[in-house]
C-alpha cells in the first residue's frame, strides 16, 4: 500500500467553540460539518487503547480549506462536552505532534 497524502489531522480540544474561532474566524478555514455524538455503540467508545476512560458523548468539527483542490476536511476537532479531557501541550522535544504550521499571505493582516 502506498500513501498518497495525508487524508486529515485529527485534534481533540478542551474547548471546541475556542478553537472554532481560531481555525475558522482568524485563519479562515471552512466548518462544513459539526455534530454531537453519542458514544454508546460507537466502534472503539469502550477501548482502554483508543480513551483513556468512557465518554458520554463527543462533539466533531470537519474544518475544510475553501479550496476544490482538497475536497476532504484538513483537522477534525474533537472535544467531549461536559467532560474534561486529560492532557498538557507537549513541548518540541515531547513525543507526538508539537504543532501544525499553516502558510499565509501575510502573516499582519
Amino acid at each position: 500500500m502506498k500513501a498518497k497524502g495525508v487524508s486529515h489531522i485529527a485534534i481533540c480540544v478542551a474547548d471546541l467553540e475556542k478553537s472554532l474561532e481560531f481555525y475558522r474566524d482568524i485563519l479562515g478555514l471552512t466548518v462544513k460539518m459539526r455534530t454531537t455524538q453519542e458514544m454508546a455503540g460507537r466502534p472503539g467508545a469502550e477501548s482502554a487503547e483508543m480513551y483513556e476512560r468512557p465518554r458520554k458523548a463527543r462533539t466533531v468539527a470537519n474544518i475544510y480549506f475553501d479550496d476544490p483542490a482538497y475536497p476532504q476536511p484538513f483537522l477534525v476537532l474533537t472535544s467531549h462536552p461536559g467532560d474534561q479531557v486529560g492532557g498538557e501541550p507537549i513541548k518540541l522535544d515531547q513525543r507526538g505532534i508539537s504543532h501544525i504550521s499553516f502558510g499565509v499571505e501575510n502573516v499582519k493582516a
